[in-house]
């Protein structure tokens, strides 16, 4: 049996010629989706431990430590934003942390892509 292939679904996708802005794939991304609650000190002190960094509690928030990025979704939702070869390793942190603890991690990587958008500046009438 062979280990799954992480694969995006634009990984594949090529820009058409003569286009004025072109699209490509940040690859290499990996997402966690953190669940628990920021009132919780022993969950906030878990998620510190394994990600490195205090969650983001405002609203429209990050937080950022190295390679990783912590954006605040709701108010006990978190999108962990790190290289996909370290998605496994992060996840067993926060689960050894937080032993116990009411919360939750989950590979979502698969979920979305990252796209950059690229083009000449020209003005537009």
């Amino acid at each position: 049996m062979s280990d799954p292939r992480f694969e995006t679904a634009l990984v594949r996708h090529v820009a058409p010629e003569g286009l004025l802005v072109s699209l490509r794939e940040i690859q290499g991304r990996g997402m966690i989706d953190l669940r628990g609650f920021a009132s919780d000190r022993k969950f906030m002190a878990a998620a510190k431990t394994a990600f490195g960094v205090d969650l983001p509690k405002a609203p429209r928030s990050n937080a950022a430590w190295g390679d990783i990025r912590i954006l605040w979704l709701s108010i006990d939702q978190w999108l962990v934003i790190a290289p996909h070869a370290k998605v496994r390793d992060l996840i067993a942190a926060f689960e050894k942390a937080a032993n116990g603890i009411h919360g939750f991690a989950a590979d979502v990587s698969d979920m979305r892509s990252v796209i950059r958008i690229e083009g000449e500046e020209r003005a537009w009438c």
